[in-house]
């Protein structure tokens, strides 16, 4: 799917109140998607997302440091994997940010991407 193809089924989902899981695979995710799902990821118990998963998506390095910072700022998931999806070192602070603002996290992801040994 098309970058807003992923935007609108996002808008969509908002009317889904008990969604609590989302996988998206080899779509577009860039800046209309992107901004769709921070609404979803607003939504607040007992209608907050446990589980995103966005999997060999084309993106760019931009749109994952805006979905990374908006996640360092505290959300509800559970599980979160950003598999492939050129996340790179330099957003590294903010998973750490991200994992002291998530109590909730039980799993993290980020297989696949552009990060170095230490």
């Amino acid at each position: 799917m098309k970058d807003e193809q992923v935007a609108t089924l996002f808008t969509g989902m908002m009317n889904l109140t008990s969604l609590k899981s989302i996988v998206i695979k080899h779509n577009e995710f860039m800046d209309e998607s992107e901004k769709a799902l921070e609404a979803l990821l607003d939504r607040e118990y007992p209608r907050n997302l446990e589980e995103l998963r966005l999997v060999s998506c084309k993106t760019s390095p931009k749109v994952v440091n805006k979905l990374v910072r908006r996640l360092s700022e505290g959300c509800q998931l559970k599980r979160l994997s950003l598999v492939q999806m050129q996340f790179a070192d330099t957003n590294f602070p903010l998973v750490q940010q991200m994992l002291n603002q998530s109590p909730f996290l039980l799993e993290l992801d980020l297989s696949w991407n552009q990060l170095k040994p230490l």
